[in-house]
């Protein structure tokens, strides 16, 4: 029996948060997901997704007496406009679903509901007029996920912990300025990209100033360079892959930096009639490295004005 009173360590769920949707089941499929696209893992179009086949889900809420009644849960939940699913696997024959909380759809259903001051909801991040919990029990599961397995985090001891109210950044702070930054660049190659929640980003940038100890200058240039690049303007879509790969493309902006040596051919001197109609090679890449720097001073001159 007593394996059975939290010596594993149990999914809390909100009783406000069920009384809401009206359903225990449902509430408890919503944390899990709230819980492991807070990790900030799998990045697709600016938001956080998870990813997990039914079977995978029926292992972390395995009092479920059927995958059926599971799926059908997540289904309900979809219909109600609280899950976005969404389909990035590598492979096309893989239809394993992806999911998201549509926070801003939960957000409304909340305050639809008539309660302005939950006391143990949640985090909304893009929710308007909802303040962050100050204190709470996390009791984080560690079951098997196979997206998140080396995230997994355990607290079995039950003991509260504090969470940190989360920062707002004035809109002409450095953090937020260079979340505009990279959401503007960003449009610039994808015009249909999905508006980010620009403070979380700016919440990042603060991680690779004060973490990482990069420099604001520093930050700003690679900003330009990652999203000017052709290959990293596909692949840099949020802070978060911007400071997971800053390395390589401080390694890669070096190399591209430095003049290539000129190979060395043996060929035919050309007689003296045809030298003056011998092509001049041009840099074509000059006025494009003008345009570039001219961007860069630009941005640099922000991040380095006080009060930022």
């Amino acid at each position: 029996m007593n394996n059975l009173l939290f010596d594993e360590p149990p999914i809390v769920v909100s009783p406000t948060l069920a009384k809401i949707l009206g359903d225990l089941e449902e509430a408890a499929i919503l944390q899990q997901i709230h819980y492991w696209t807070q990790k900030n893992m799998n990045i697709r179009d600016g938001y956080s997704w998870v990813y997990n086949s039914m079977k995978d889900w029926w292992k972390q809420l395995p009092w479920f007496k059927t995958e059926k009644t599971l799926r059908s849960k997540f289904t309900s939940l979809e219909k109600k406009g609280l899950l976005v699913t969404g389909n990035y696997n590598k492979a096309k024959f893989d239809r394993t679903k992806w999911y998201r909380i549509d926070y801003d759809a939960f957000s409304q259903m909340v305050t639809a509901y008539g309660k302005n001051d939950l006391t143990m909801c949640p985090n909304l991040p893009n929710a308007s007029g909802k303040n962050d919990p100050t204190n709470t029990i996390d009791y984080t599961e560690t079951t098997t996920d196979i997206n998140n397995t080396s995230e997994t985090k355990n607290v079995s001891d039950g003991a509260p912990e504090k969470m940190i109210k989360k920062k707002e950044y004035d809109f002409d702070s450095k953090e937020y300025r260079c979340a505009l930054k990279l959401q503007e660049e960003i449009l610039k190659n994808k015009p249909n990209f999905k508006k980010p929640n620009l403070q979380k980003w700016a919440d990042t940038f603060r991680l690779i100033h004060e973490r990482d100890k990069r420099e604001w200058a520093e930050i700003g240039e690679m900003i330009l360079y990652a999203t000017q690049d052709e290959f990293w303007k596909a692949n840099i879509l949020s802070p978060d892959k911007l400071r997971k790969h800053f390395d390589l493309l401080e390694a890669q902006q070096e190399r591209d930096s430095k003049p290539r040596k000129k190979q060395i051919a043996q060929r035919e001197t050309l007689p003296d009639w045809a030298k003056k109609d011998e092509p001049v090679p041009k840099n074509n890449g000059e006025a494009k490295n003008k345009n570039l720097n001219a961007e860069i001073d630009e941005l640099l001159a922000q991040l380095n004005e006080d009060g930022g």
